[in-house]
Formats: C-alpha cells, structure tokens, sequence
C-alpha cells in the first residue's frame, strides 16, 4: 500500500503506528523462518514499512493561529476607534 493509499484510507497516527508495528513483527518472524533469505519478499515488505512510515514523519502538522494575539489585535482596533 502506497503512501497515498494510507492517506486515502484515514489512517491515523495510532493505526499507522499500530501498522508498522505489524510489518516489524512481520520481518522478526520472516527472520525466524528463513524467508529473510527471499529478496523479493524482504524488499516488498520494506517498502510496505517505509510507505507506512512516510505519512506520519512527511506531513506537516499544521499550527493554529494564538487566540490571545487574536484578542490583543481586536483590542487595539476597538481602543484607537474610541
């Protein structure tokens, strides 16, 4: 699953991370079976970490603007129309 699919699919931070939890135990046990010796396997479930690990460290986290500076300006404008 690509990066936008994750995306697309409303995943959150906690269903991301539960995700990539997930596909670490995933390679743990692949290790323990032998399949960590499978390159195609291996490499697809490295990219599925990394697209499940992208959204939460690419997207910025938006900043709301400071309520109290919202205020201070409403209370400037009111004072200097008086």
């Amino acid at each position: 699953m690509g990066i936008s699919s994750y995306i697309e699919a409303g995943y959150g931070a906690a269903e991301l991370r539960e995700r990539i939890q997930l596909l670490e135990s995933e390679r743990a046990l692949a290790g323990l079976t032998g399949l960590d010796t499978d390159p195609a396997y291996m490499a697809d479930l490295q990219a599925d970490i990394v697209a499940a690990s992208a959204p939460a460290t690419a997207r910025p986290t938006p900043i709301a603007p400071r309520a109290d500076s919202r205020c201070a300006s409403s209370a400037r404008a009111a004072a200097s129309a008086s």
